[in-house]
């Protein structure tokens, strides 16, 4: 998601995201919900390192 302003009374609010995914049609890549969303965390913070705007995706 690229920067999106939405008007309010205080002034313009500008957001970002950043997202991490983890492959979940994969049962033989993630064993369990913990793997799933272990491999889902270290996407979204590696995506943040990256920079705004970015979406990481596991092998």
């Amino acid at each position: 998601m690229s920067a999106s302003a939405i008007n309010t009374q205080a002034g313009d609010l500008v957001m970002t995201a950043s997202i991490g995914i983890s492959p979940s049609a994969l049962p033989e890549v993630l064993a369990s919900s913990d793997e799933f969303f272990r491999k889902a965390d270290q996407n979204l913070y590696e995506a943040k390192r990256s920079g705004k705007n970015q979406t990481v995706m596991s092998d």
